[in-house]
């Protein structure tokens, strides 16, 4: 855990970035919600809901709702309690809000009549408003990529090598598979100050045509590397991440998809590990993968403290 008021990772591993930007000058409520997490969504949905019957229930009850409302049960009781007014006239709002109405109450006053159309109003663009936006949160195409828990450093032939494994989550295809890599270092700045720098991390091999099996991603410690002469302590000590961008164009949806992630410092990286082998074949030649190993590492032996 980073201690309080420090720089920390800049982005996460479920590819949001941890930032937060103050003294923003615009806001877009649809972006905005579309990006919220659905139990977020629905939160807000409900709570708004109830908040908007409740200022109605209010309304109701400043225009003498008690009496205005035929119907209403608290009319057969000598001495309603205020709280059983309240919640008896909310539940006639949240039926005229949602355009229910059962019947059993109706507005008499020209007041509650006023209030009883404003409601029924606003309730239905409510409802469209969220209708839309429940659609387009549920219909919005997404792309799972599964990722390994850990990287690692690891040898690769002579020399050694930076190494994460990525697969697809589900059957459907993913062509024209790309990774980018970068490294993310925390530095001082000549005035004391903290600052990010950024580093490009050359691949072996950047692109494939599809990801039907796992992809190991390597990247070859050699002498343009940032990372060449990097020791196991100074790697656990420093504050260096690995900022992974993936591009898929997936036929189902038939777009081009973009994913990030992170691997940060020594906990999510494994020094001197690789990872084990997770394909076979069957009897009939199949390729057939244990995914319940995938980017699962054993230790590399006699692997050094210098790269």
């Amino acid at each position: 855990m980073p201690k309080k008021n420090q720089p920390a990772r800049l982005v996460g591993r479920n590819g949001e970035l941890n930032l937060k930007k103050n003294n923003i000058q615009s806001f877009r409520l649809f972006h905005y919600l579309q990006a919220i997490s659905w139990q977020l969504f629905l939160s807000y949905a409900l709570g708004f809901y109830v908040f908007v019957n409740f200022l109605f229930s209010l309304a109701y009850l400043g225009f003498d709702g008690a009496h205005c409302l035929n119907g209403l049960p608290i009319q057969q009781q000598a001495h309603p309690t205020f709280t059983r007014q309240l919640l008896d006239i909310f539940f006639f709002s949240t039926q005229t809000f949602t355009t229910v109405g059962y019947g059993h109450i109706r507005p008499e006053c020209d007041a509650s009549n006023i209030i009883a159309s404003i409601e029924s109003f606003m309730g239905l663009m409510f409802f469209s408003v969220v209708t839309g936006l429940f659609y387009t949160k549920f219909t919005k195409p997404l792309v799972e990529l599964k990722w390994s828990d850990k990287a690692v450093f690891d040898r690769s032939g002579d020399g050694y090598a930076f190494k994460f494994m990525i697969a697809n989550e589900y059957e459907n295809k993913l062509l024209d598979v790309e990774a980018n890599l970068d490294l993310i270092k925390l530095e001082t700045a000549p005035d004391g100050r903290y600052k990010k720098s950024f580093y490009h991390l050359n691949l072996k091999r950047d692109k494939v045509p599809f990801l039907s099996v796992p992809w190991t991603v390597v990247h070859v410690i050699d002498e343009n590397s940032p990372l060449k002469k990097m020791t196991k302590e100074r790697f656990e000590q420093a504050h260096i991440e690995f900022f992974v961008q993936v591009k898929v164009y997936d036929d189902v949806h038939n777009r081009l998809f973009f994913k990030e992630f992170s691997y940060f410092g020594a906990a999510e990286v494994a020094w001197g590990h690789t990872y084990q082998n997770i394909q076979t074949y069957t009897e009939t030649g199949a390729l057939s993968l244990d995914m319940a190993r995938f980017g699962s590492t054993i230790e590399v032996p006699d692997f050094p403290i210098v790269l």
